[in-house]
């Protein structure tokens, strides 16, 4: 029987790394010199690590609770809450036109807000 294999050009890290996880896991008949045939061989994503929470002031927390729409006594527009949106935007909990971001969004559920 005779069939075509489409290839697919891959860098050799990864070739390499699929390689070795193909032999550990028995495959060795799937590789062909130069070529893996990955019939029958899906690919998944491996998760990517979750990063350790940022700490958060509690000037960044209430410039936050701002921009889900609270009123927080004490704050008005300036160069510290400006300064609190730019942090904020840089660790995704805002966007560039200091919008809450759905990561702001589950900061606060999570913190009680």
């Amino acid at each position: 029987m005779t069939y075509t294999v489409a290839t697919l050009p891959v860098p050799a890290a990864v070739y390499t790394w699929i390689e070795k996880k193909l032999r550990e896991a028995g495959y060795d008949h799937a590789i062909h010199g130069e070529m893996i045939d990955m019939t029958h061989i899906g690919l998944v994503p491996i998760p990517e690590p979750v990063s350790p929470p940022v700490e958060m002031t509690q000037h960044e927390e209430e410039v936050l609770r701002i921009l889900n729409g609270e009123t927080i006594t004490g704050w008005s527009s300036g160069a510290a809450m400006n300064a609190c949106c730019s942090w904020l935007q840089a660790h995704g909990y805002a966007t560039g036109s200091y919008q809450i971001t759905q990561k702001g969004r589950d900061y606060l559920t999570a913190r009680g807000f």
